[in-house]
């Protein structure tokens, strides 16, 4: 989210492109991190692996700083609080359904033996063969094409909720107080963003400069992120 949002600001990813991408040097990225004050490592991370990425297609609409894409490349990193992904199976060995014709109990001990024996009446033959073909029992192959399924689906889910943790989706005030924090990023003070910002005006006992301040600082803790001291 706070990506998405540094993307408004366009100067940012111009001046890396034209200044460090363009350059190609290490004294280059090192002047325009120092500029920008660029000094935790998982934003450093997103700023190298998008200079690989321009490098590797310097066609590409990204590369390009087409305004219809996002420029940059981000690839988030699992962290140590993350919680486990953890495969549930209902049923973790091939399944075998219960026999849809029940038998009575003095000829289950029929079940392992060939079943159309010649001193079993032809009515109980006909009762166990009917009830052994009625049973479903799961191949190896269904059950390996059910684990994976499995596996695909949970696993999906676990992504989507490993994103959510990075956008906070599920927090709407976050996309206002991620714009708060790269308006600070970039340089203006707490008041300046509270001006700017709609819905928010001074009275006797308001002080819209707070609420931006303690914003700002929960977004930053949240993400990781460094912001310089306010002049």
């Amino acid at each position: 989210m706070f990506l998405l949002a540094l993307r408004r600001v366009p100067v940012f990813w111009e001046t890396l492109h034209a200044g460090v991408w363009k350059a190609g040097t290490q004294e280059a990225l090192i002047w325009w991190a120092a500029k920008w004050n660029v000094v935790d490592d998982w934003l450093l991370d997103v700023v190298r692996d998008t200079l690989e990425y321009w490098e590797s297609e310097p066609g590409s609409p990204d590369a390009m700083l087409d305004p219809a894409y996002k420029w940059f490349r981000y690839r988030p990193l699992l962290q140590q609080d993350q919680k486990p992904f953890q495969l549930v199976l209902e049923n973790p060995r091939p399944m075998s359904a219960e026999l849809a014709i029940p038998l009575r109990e003095d000829w289950a001990q029929l079940l392992p033996v060939p079943c159309l024996h010649r001193s079993v009446p032809d009515a109980r033959n006909r009762e166990v063969a009917a009830a052994l073909e009625s049973g479903q029992h799961e191949s190896i192959e269904d059950f390996k094409a059910r684990v994976l399924r499995t596996c695909e689906e949970q696993l999906r889910d676990y992504e989507k909720h490993f994103h959510r943790r990075f956008t906070f989706e599920r927090e709407p005030e976050m996309a206002k107080h991620a714009l708060w924090t790269v308006a600070r990023f970039c340089g203006k003070g707490y008041v300046e963003i509270a001006d700017a910002t709609p819905g928010m005006r001074y009275g006797p006992a308001m002080f819209p400069n707070k609420a931006v301040t303690m914003g700002v600082r929960r977004f930053a803790e949240r993400i990781g992120l460094t912001l310089a001291k306010e002049r």
